[in-house]
């Protein structure tokens, strides 16, 4: 009896057993890693000067220009004879408009003022025949019909002359000339057909003699007049000189122009509208300590850096002081040499 109580019981027990809830067995967390120096870029804080800079863009000038436009409107543009590099002399066509009727009444009006010119001359020549044989004959010679005729021969050639004049002046209004050496630098681009306007410029002269950079920045008003300084045109650096103005009869059209002249012996002539820039320094710290902007961080008020402390990552609060465009001053908080983590 008492085994079968004894088998019920197993019995029992094991039932239950297939009802009962698993439990994972209990495991303790891994260690926590530290990450290692090299997993950061870091810079140590460093020792020297602070600068606030601004790059200020200078446009290549012309130390003269001559703007030419046409002074007609609504004619027909014949043609203009020079390209953008050409270079000039005072006086050489550059464009005009359609001329064809004015040669044609100047070629007419030439025609008749020779005509007229020539009767005026077969006039005299009559009449000193007529006062040769007047002498000779002891005859009386009545002059008032010749007077009469060459007075209105005069004015015809004078009405004539006033023609040409016009026409002549018709012609100047209708060609540009130039009225400078130069350079051409800009040049009005047109088809076949295009109509003149007095607004549109056609062709520009400019006298590149000399490079002459400038800018209406006011932070470049910083630079002093004569002083040297360098400017940065298509990657390569050249010398320029601080130019006075009023020395160079150069028309400001505003106070805070300042104009550069290159100064350098290898620098070329640069093209008119080409550009360059002057670093100008605006505030300077020297001898202080300094991190890379980079690792100044700013957040609700706070001003911080990370810093690597024995391989951990430690937020230190810092004090600023002049705030550069590559490095920032720090006046607390960092002593020179602590590794500051740049983000």
């Amino acid at each position: 009896m008492k085994r079968f109580f004894a088998c019920i019981l197993a019995q029992m027990l094991l039932l239950a057993s297939c009802f009962a809830s698993y439990e994972e067995p209990l495991t303790l967390p891994s260690v926590i890693s530290v990450p290692d120096q090299a997993d950061y870029r870091t810079v140590p804080a460093g020792h020297g000067s602070v600068e606030l800079f601004r790059d200020v863009i200078f446009v290549n000038v012309a130390a003269r220009e001559e703007i030419l436009y046409f002074v007609m409107d609504d004619l027909q543009i014949n043609n203009i004879y020079v390209n953008v590099g050409d270079v000039v002399q005072t006086g050489d066509l550059l464009a005009d408009l359609d001329i064809s009727d004015i040669l044609r009444n100047l070629e007419e009006a030439a025609q008749i003022e020779a005509w007229g010119t020539l009767n005026v001359r077969q006039l005299d020549e009559r009449h000193g025949f007529n006062m040769m044989r007047t002498l000779l004959t002891g005859g009386a010679m009545d002059e008032a019909g010749y007077l009469a005729e060459r007075r209105a021969l005069l004015n015809q050639l004078e009405l004539i002359q006033l023609d040409i004049d016009y026409y002549n002046r018709e012609f100047d209004n209708r060609v540009l000339l130039a009225g400078m050496d130069g350079t051409v630098t800009s040049v009005l681009r047109h088809v076949e057909g295009d109509i003149s306007s007095t607004d549109r410029p056609v062709v520009t002269i400019s006298d590149q003699g000399q490079s002459i950079f400038m800018t209406n920045d006011p932070n470049a008003a910083l630079l002093p007049v004569g002083s040297i300084c360098d400017i940065t045109i298509n990657r390569e650096v050249y010398a320029a000189q601080v130019a006075d103005p009023e020395s160079m009869d150069i028309s400001r059209e505003s106070e805070n122009e300042v104009y550069l002249i290159i100064v350098d012996e290898n620098a070329p002539l640069f093209p008119v509208r080409s550009s360059g820039s002057v670093r100008i320094v605006l505030e300077e710290a020297h001898d202080v300590i300094y991190i890379p902007v980079s690792g100044v961080h700013k957040v609700g008020g706070r001003t911080f850096a990370f810093i690597l402390d024995n391989g951990l990552r430690i937020v230190q609060e810092i004090e600023l002081g002049l705030e550069g465009n590559i490095r920032a001053e720090i006046t607390g908080g960092l002593s020179l040499g602590d590794l500051v983590i740049l983000s």
